[in-house]
């Protein structure tokens, strides 16, 4: 196992306080070999467990993450009818949304509007 002290320098986000004996930082981060965690953050002063922590992703890891998640909110907004506010808002801007229009048609409406008000 690789230990690396988490000394609150730039990056380490690894401040959280000890349930045990109350110490901010100078945590030690314990890379893990085996198991479903990346590493196991443990108090620098009396050794107690802290947190487990997740390994963190890369930038195309981001990246990918976000773009599933843009496409569920999408699939989800197709789904269901249209807000009240985003009626109020088509409607302001004389405009109407099709029976059996969806979230997603009125999400779409409301970027048009607005991109023709630029």
């Amino acid at each position: 196992m690789q230990h690396l002290c988490c000394d609150g320098g730039a990056g380490m986000i690894y401040d959280s306080a000890c349930r045990c004996c109350g110490a901010i930082g100078g945590h030690v981060l314990t890379l893990m070999e085996t198991g479903h965690h990346w590493a196991r953050l443990g108090c620098g002063h009396c050794g107690a467990w802290i947190k487990w922590v997740a390994k963190p992703r890369t930038q195309e890891e981001e990246r990918i993450r976000e773009q599933n998640k843009r496409q569920y909110q999408l699939g989800a907004m197709a789904k269901v009818l249209p807000t009240e506010k985003q009626l109020a808002f088509i409607t302001a801007h004389h405009r109407q949304l099709q029976a059996g229009a969806t979230r997603l048609d009125a999400y779409h409406l409301i970027d048009l509007i607005l991109k023709e008000g630029q």
